[in-house]
């Protein structure tokens, strides 16, 4: 069976359809279709609060 140029077409549009499809249920196209910045999940210590793990008293010997 001899292999036409539609036939390769075909191919390869099928395989380039199932890349696309993967990417995008992966999500790796998101940042390209989704112009929106994500949902701030936690918010930032503010400047004037200290660490934790500085406080004045220490455990050395």
């Amino acid at each position: 069976m001899a292999i036409n140029p539609s036939k390769a077409f075909l191919f390869a549009a099928g395989g380039v359809a199932v890349v696309a499809a993967v990417a995008y249920g992966s999500g790796a196209l998101d940042p390209y279709i989704n112009n929106q910045k994500p949902a701030p999940v936690a918010t930032l210590p503010q400047a004037e609060t200290k660490p934790a793990g500085s406080s004045s008293t220490t455990t050395e010997a």
